[in-house]
């Protein structure tokens, strides 16, 4: 476990806190086209956005959308449906973005 992912548990773990999150997406840019996402989308069954966004919010964080495309709203709220991603995967990629 990278030491991001323990310093976050334990603030979950022991403090009450909301990390929220604007440009996850457009701050981020190379993370969308990153292997380890699209890997991370494809065992998901959804889009690399949305595998960033789920990432996000497994990691306690709330991301924050500023689309006016409706459907990227929709993919947006989706995210909440979709199951915890595979820990390991997401593991990896904290690491490589930490």
């Amino acid at each position: 476990m990278s030491d991001v992912v323990a310093v976050r548990k334990n603030l979950k773990n022991n403090y009450f806190h909301i990390v929220r999150s604007f440009w996850t997406l457009t701050g981020s840019p190379n993370l969308l086209r990153h292997q380890a996402i699209l890997t991370l989308a494809e065992k998901a069954s959804c889009t690399a956005e949305q595998a960033i966004f789920r990432l996000a919010q497994d990691m306690g964080v709330t991301p924050l959308a500023g689309s006016k495309n409706e459907q990227h709203m929709k993919d947006g709220v989706g995210v909440e449906k979709l199951p915890a991603l595979d820990p390991n995967l997401s593991a990896k990629i904290l690491e490589i973005i930490s």
